[in-house]
């Protein structure tokens, strides 16, 4: 409850651009001789927001073209995204 003062609202885009970037930050600890590329995506019921150039606006049902649209990472190699998923299922 506001109790009727002004609240402020952070942008969900730009909200959404920096937790990329925490992400890819936190995934970076795990192995520093490699930057993994981290896209960020606001999903919502309806693509009416206009995307910022740092953050997507997509619907769930746009989610699989999306993520096939990224361009391949080649020094994201087998070992490297094991490691990466480990890093995560740890972190669960």
């Amino acid at each position: 409850m506001t109790d009727g003062r002004w609240v402020p609202v952070e942008n969900p885009l730009d909200r959404a651009t920096r937790d990329a970037e925490r992400v890819r930050r936190w995934l970076a600890t795990d192995d520093r001789d490699f930057v993994i590329k981290v896209y960020a995506a606001a999903i919502g019921s309806e693509a009416t927001v206009p995307r910022t150039p740092t953050c997507a606006v997509i619907t769930r049902e746009q989610i699989p073209a999306f993520l096939a649209s990224l361009p391949a990472q080649r020094t994201l190699t087998p070992t490297r995204l094991q490691r990466i998923v480990e890093h995560v299922d740890s972190a669960v």
